[in-house]
């Protein structure tokens, strides 16, 4: 959240330091995003092109930029109170806790346009919104997965190894590329979100 911090010791001048941690930022990455993470990010699964868009060469000297924010700036000059009055004030329905905090900035700018005569953008992204907020109430297929091998394994009394349930992981899936990236901070994670210590 805007003002959120924390603090980090500086093994240099031997003093902890505080580190403000509120910036939009995006992540691309091959593999999933660890789950606490993942919570806290809108995901875009991107696929590569087939058609000529792949041979596209665009650079941080293309001239494209410059309509571009052009055109961004007097967007912001010319709409951000009434942006921020929308973000202010309009309930988003059934959204709330952090899918709320993730989804309310962009519901707000689609509505905005929506209020000017662009038809169908606010619709779209509160669908996606509610479709998110939706599979968080669900649990994956990897969640599944380690659920069942918990099941397996687990009997009353005893100590188990998140390595084990790793291994056990194994008998119930038979995408095993996909378990290779699952390492045990992720299964750690996961089993903390179920209560399990």
């Amino acid at each position: 959240k805007k003002g959120g911090t924390v603090n980090r010791w500086n093994a240099d001048n031997k003093k902890a330091e505080r580190h403000y941690v509120f910036a939009p930022v995006a992540i691309a990455a091959i593999n999933p995003l660890e789950p606490t993470l993942l919570t806290r990010c809108i995901s875009i699964v991107m696929l590569k092109t087939i058609t000529d868009k792949g041979k596209t060469k665009i650079t941080d000297r293309s001239w494209k930029w410059q309509p571009i924010r052009d055109m961004l700036y007097h967007f912001i000059f010319s709409a951000s109170k009434e942006i921020q009055e929308i973000y202010e004030h309009e309930d988003f329905g059934t959204l709330n806790c952090r899918q709320l905090e993730k989804w309310q900035p962009l519901l707000s700018i689609a509505l905005y346009f929506q209020r000017n005569g662009v038809e169908g953008v606010y619709e779209s992204i509160k669908k996606l919104a509610e479709e998110e907020q939706e599979e968080t109430y669900s649990i994956t297929e990897v969640e599944e997965i380690i659920l069942h091998a918990i099941n397996d394994l687990v009997k009353i009394g005893g100590e188990y190894l998140i390595s084990d349930v790793k291994k056990k992981m194994t008998n119930f899936t038979d995408d095993l590329m996909a378990l290779e990236h699952i390492n045990n901070k992720t299964i750690g994670s996961i089993l903390r979100k179920f209560g399990f210590r």
